[in-house]
């Protein structure tokens, strides 16, 4: 009897806050919404469950801000990404947009949930491929990468190959450094048609879909099949290389290996 007492007043503190939703709308917290489910993961199929008793203008409300918390901690590192990219070259980004969207939290009004994230999803999230989202998101969660990489020249690149035997090899191995050199190419490459672009425009700042166009080219070879991998393999390993002494970089190179040119 206690348990059936229990589900009662959990399913009437359900329809309370259903209620409230359902009347205040847009003025409510995002902290009321997520408390409607058990687990964000599970909401979309909660809520066609909830559709019946929903109002049209309600439900889409619901949709974006549960998408939107679902992915939170990634979009607020491709927002940080693309604000820390911007800080790397001339681009004509909005920042006080990507600044708003990052500074959502529980207690942000779903309304204004609602209009930024459907914001961020026609201006930036549409025009990128997820190849491109998960780029954008390491320059947010692993800056220090591209900070280190920049650093490096093509000598520094190869004296690192070179050194790879005095690493623990738990820690970096020739395929650590290959996955190194893989992000160095590529960023390398993507500077250089950035800076083509910018001449042929005859700009000094690039649009974010110039930028985009830019980074999906350089990704078309072949060469970049793993990119993804070699993102993530370098940001685990960074720690490990980079506080190697810098000497090891500063050997005399004879020439660079043809899978690092």
């Amino acid at each position: 009897m206690r348990i059936l007492q229990q589900a009662v007043q959990i399913l009437q503190e359900f329809e309370q806050i259903l209620k409230h939703i359902c009347e205040k709308g847009r003025q409510v917290p995002i902290e009321n919404i997520l408390r409607l489910f058990s687990g964000i993961g599970h909401a979309e199929s909660d809520l066609k469950l909830l559709i019946p008793l929903l109002n049209k203008e309600t439900l889409p409300l619901l949709l974006s801000v549960t998408s939107f918390w679902k992915d939170h901690v990634r979009i607020r590192y491709i927002c940080t990404g693309i604000m820390n990219l911007s800080m790397k070259i001339s681009a004509n980004i909005e920042l006080n947009f990507l600044r708003s969207l990052r500074s959502i939290n529980e207690q942000t009004s779903s309304e204004i949930c609602f209009s930024t994230y459907e914001q961020y999803r026609e201006q930036l999230e549409k025009k990128c491929s997820t190849n491109i989202l998960t780029l954008l998101s390491y320059y947010g969660s692993s800056w220090n990468l591209f900070d280190f990489l920049d650093s490096l020249t093509t000598d520094d690149v190869y004296n690192l190959q070179e050194a790879v035997n005095d690493w623990d090899e738990t820690l970096v191995n020739m395929k650590t450094i290959f996955d190194f050199a893989t992000v160095k190419n590529f960023l390398d490459r993507v500077n250089a048609a950035m800076t083509n672009k910018q001449k042929q425009l005859n700009v000094t700042s690039l649009s974010f879909e110039h930028i985009v166009e830019c980074f999906e080219n350089t990704w078309k070879n072949n060469q970049f099949d793993g990119l993804c991998r070699c993102l993530e393999s370098s940001a685990l390993s960074l720690r490990a290389i980079s506080y190697k002494p810098r000497p090891i970089c500063q050997r005399p190179a004879q020439s660079m290996s043809s899978d690092f040119a």
